[in-house]
């Protein structure tokens, strides 16, 4: 029998979780000066982050530190992940190298388990949707691992209402008419046109590497509640001559809350993985 999780500790471990699988595969290189950059349009933006998208068989991730801050709660958490292209991917997160909990993603379900409560949590991704106030499903997930930019968060459908600018030396892709940067936990001002579509819901800011073409920041901004998620990427390094973030720093602004990750990654490959599951 299913049990839905309804404690702080299992909020957080679900939203954990996501953050871990959905953005541990940005990439950047050295700057560019802003006088150099060229105007570009987001079809063509688009197409080039797709094209350096990194790509995979099998990933792994074996050390991941993790500092949380959410209300009056400060903790510490290492985890690991991996993933099979087109198949399973598998969180583990852990306290004092005991598990503490584990979670299993395929493209029909998802899987939670909790050990500390010892319960556990089966969805076909609707109530993680609707936690994260984001449509999620397995091939967004795994896109996150491989192209935070294309085809994972922007939809063939939608992207004619995409623009692109230049700010602080990056090209920018963003829903709807933004007229400031904003930051989490400040008002974000996607203009009229991005509140009064209705297929936009949750809007989206993209900041770009110039010369990469490689995802440094993202903004989500959903307007009828304030939710804003801000990720930013750094510290990257060379991992079998691929780039990968040593640094994932995220904020969101839920409902007055706000929750902060500051997550450490080292100890990645992409050698065969034999099989994964939750044993």
């Amino acid at each position: 029998m299913k049990r839905f999780w309804k404690s702080r500790l299992s909020r957080f471990f679900i939203i954990l979780s996501l953050i871990l699988i959905g953005f541990s595969s940005c990439r950047t290189t050295r700057e560019v000066p802003a006088e150099h950059i060229r105007p570009m349009d987001a079809g063509k933006l688009i197409r080039y982050t797709e094209e350096k998208a990194f790509d995979y068989n099998d990933l792994t991730i074996r050390r991941i530190n993790v500092l949380f801050s959410g209300g009056e709660t400060d903790a510490s958490f290492r985890a690991s992940l991996q993933a099979i292209k087109n198949k399973k991917i598998l969180a583990t997160v852990s306290k004092m190298s005991f598990p503490v909990g584990r979670v299993l993603l395929t493209p029909k379900n998802v899987v939670f388990v909790n050990y500390l409560e010892r319960t556990y949590f089966e969805d076909d991704y609707s109530y993680l949707s609707r936690l994260m106030k984001f449509n999620l499903d397995f091939d967004i997930i795994q896109s996150l691992l491989t192209n935070p930019s294309g085809g994972a968060i922007i939809s063939r459908s939608e992207r004619h209402d995409y623009q692109t600018s230049i700010e602080n030396g990056k090209y920018v892709l963003q829903s709807g008419n933004i007229q400031n940067q904003g930051t989490a936990g400040q008002p974000i001002n996607f203009g009229r046109r991005a509140r009064n579509n209705p297929a936009n819901d949750v809007q989206k800011k993209f900041y770009f590497n110039p010369q990469s073409f490689n995802l440094e920041k993202l903004i989500l901004y959903e307007p009828s509640t304030n939710w804003i998620l801000e990720v930013n990427y750094g510290n990257y390094t060379s991992v079998e001559d691929k780039s990968y973030p040593g640094s994932i720093d995220i904020k969101m602004i839920s409902e007055g809350e706000s929750t902060e990750l500051k997550i450490r990654l080292s100890d990645i490959t992409t050698q065969k993985i034999k099989s994964i599951d939750l044993n």
